[in-house]
């Protein structure tokens, strides 16, 4: 075992930094050479980061626009005002005549009435039946006679077909009565029945009716 007294230590701890000494002085340039190259790493670094926020930044509307894409609620289209409706017209007896009405009301948008004598002196009946433009239709009509009413084309029938249940069993049997169909200048139909077959009453009764709101 070697044992070494103050001066020997000291003697081989100087020729040991005399020895290390070139390597460590070669350090130093190569610490300090490394220094920027190191800086432009850490610069790189920092721009590639950079970078990489941008293009995520970017990429995610992209894929938004072209991908799953999100509701887009889009304005309403304007609204136009709705349109008015029609003028509900209903007819009436006009008075003086020698008829009134009876029994009025709406079936749907069809107005229907009855029509008496005034004062009530015989047993004559007639209906009146109002129809909506669009709703009514005219053509087993136009085989009657054609006449005049209120200046108005119109239809007499002196034997118009309809089929009602009769007693005392209900059963279906045809029956006829008399009726007048014209076209008010509105676009409304008026028919008129009545079980009497004198066309002169018939013609009468129509003349009478008014039509308005």
């Amino acid at each position: 075992m070697n044992t070494f007294d103050t001066d020997d230590l000291r003697r081989i701890l100087t020729a040991e930094a005399a020895e290390n000494a070139p390597e460590m002085l070669g350090m130093v340039p190569s610490v300090v050479a490394a220094a920027p190259a190191r800086r432009r790493r850490r610069a790189f670094q920092a721009g590639a980061v950079a970078a990489a926020v941008i293009a995520a930044a970017v990429t995610v509307p992209l894929v938004l626009a072209g991908g799953d894409r999100p509701t887009r609620h889009l304005p309403a289209a304007p609204t136009t005002s709705p349109a008015k409706n029609p003028v509900v017209l209903a007819a009436s007896i006009e008075p003086g005549h020698g008829f009134a009405m009876e029994d009025e009301g709406f079936i749907g948008t069809t107005q229907k009435f009855s029509v008496r004598p005034e004062p009530l002196d015989s047993d004559y009946s007639g209906r009146f039946s109002v129809f909506a433009p669009g709703t009514f239709d005219p053509a087993p009509y136009t085989t009657g006679e054609q006449v005049t009413v209120q200046g108005q084309p119109a239809h007499f029938v002196d034997r118009f077909p309809f089929e009602s249940p009769t007693p005392p069993y209900g059963e279906i049997a045809t029956l006829y009565d008399t009726r007048v169909a014209w076209q008010d200048p509105s676009g409304y139909w008026l028919v008129y029945t009545q079980s009497d077959d004198s066309r002169d009453l018939a013609l009468r009764v129509v003349e009478t009716v008014r039509l308005g709101p």
